[in-house]
């Protein structure tokens, strides 16, 4: 992807681990920090490495095309190192991803560059705490802490390349990226994370990222068998009415359309991602959209779509399923929606990690839809998996 730097930090010594886990072998012939190298490289202009200094000369003949410099003291100063070395003519935003963070998907990637570009100044992928967490001195409860407002953060983080370049002015260190812009008051916005997205920091985690990455081979394995390949199709629906007795605005797939009335609805009512949501969970046979996210459970009130549609995806990956591509129809009177298609296109598609097409159609004055009193929308997607 156009403008991205992604900086790839793996200059630890692994002292917890026992040593460099990050050049130790998932798969074999491959280090852990190849996988990271290789996503990054799926949606970066440029990627930067970071590793110890007796390690720059291996990784630079191991790696084309990517840039490699030694890390410093310590983390803050191995970041300074590597945005030397940025293509400040090539780059509006800059990802910084952990090396011993192996299964962070594309997907991920694509996520926090999606905010970027919608305005962000600074993105973290965070995933909710469930177990109950309890301030201890001394080994005694002080207190339980209230978990709702507490996440647990992970990395690709991603900045605009200005702010970082000022934020990395000075000697300010910090446990991570954003732990520098919060010091400055900057606002950093959270994204869902994945559970997968695991750091790998004792010898125990290695057998998981293992395990995992062999369910992922497997099924890939498989995918090369034709007779093994399932095509799963599914098709979804919605319609809401203009609500045009409220403030509310218009959204459709993900997107603000200005100047019009928004949708009746429980959530943010983007009829367009609620129609390929139920799509996804159709093909997937994980029913529709209202039984995961009811519209009488007031943790969806004012819910936006394209977060639930992202969680739907994934309900369906961790089935077995990948989406190969969307065909979605909106049928309203207005608005026009030609201003607006390749905007709600790239916003899907960046959701969903997948192609989407959009056609706009009207209801030729037949009709509710026809009368202008709401908007509908359909959608089919085909999904491939490894079943039974």
């Amino acid at each position: 992807m156009s403008d991205v730097t992604t900086i790839i930090v793996a200059a630890g010594s692994g002292s917890r681990f026992g040593g460099r886990k990050q050049f130790l072998e998932l798969t074999p012939g491959k280090w852990m920090l190849d996988f990271a190298v290789e996503t990054a490289g799926r949606v970066s202009t440029e990627v930067i490495v970071v590793v110890p200094v007796d390690f720059v000369d291996e990784t630079k003949s191991r790696y084309q095309g990517v840039k490699v410099t030694a890390g410093g003291s310590n983390r803050s100063e191995s970041v300074r190192r590597a945005l030397s070395l940025v293509n400040l003519e090539a780059c509006r935003w800059v990802l910084v991803h952990d090396g011993a963070r192996p299964l962070a998907s594309e997907h991920l990637f694509l996520r926090v560059i999606e905010y970027l570009q919608n305005g962000a100044r600074a993105v973290v992928p965070g995933l909710r705490v469930v177990d109950t967490i309890k301030r201890v001195e001394e080994g005694r409860v002080q207190e339980t802490l209230d978990r709702e407002g507490l996440r647990r953060i992970q990395t690709p983080q991603g900045f605009e390349l200005s702010e970082i370049l000022m934020v990395y002015e000075g000697e300010r260190e910090g446990s991570d990226d954003a732990s520098l812009f919060e010091q400055l008051d900057i606002d950093v916005v959270v994204v869902e994370g994945e559970e997968t997205n695991i750091k790998v920091t004792n010898p125990s985690d290695m057998s998981v990222a293992k395990a995992f990455l062999t369910q992922v081979y497997e099924l890939g394995a498989d995918m090369e068998d034709k007779e093994s390949a399932k095509f799963r199709v599914g098709s979804g629906y919605d319609v809401h009415p203009f609500d045009k007795g409220s403030s509310r605005v218009l959204v459709l797939g993900g997107v603000v359309v200005p100047g019009y009335y928004g949708l009746v609805g429980h959530s943010d009512a983007d009829v367009l991602s609620h129609a390929i949501a139920d799509a996804v969970l159709g093909a997937a046979g994980l029913s529709d959209i209202g039984e995961h996210f009811s519209d009488r459970d007031p943790r969806w009130k004012d819910a936006n779509s394209i977060e639930l549609l992202r969680a739907c995806v994934e309900m369906a990956r961790k089935k077995g399923y990948s989406l190969e591509n969307i065909d979605s129809t909106v049928i309203c009177e207005t608005p026009k929606l030609a201003p607006f298609r390749s905007a709600i296109i790239k916003r899907l598609e960046a959701a969903v990690g997948a192609e989407v097409n959009l056609k706009a159609k009207t209801a030729e004055k037949l009709g509710a839809i026809g009368r202008s009193e709401g908007i509908a929308a359909f959608a089919t997607v085909l999904m491939k998996g490894v079943v039974g």
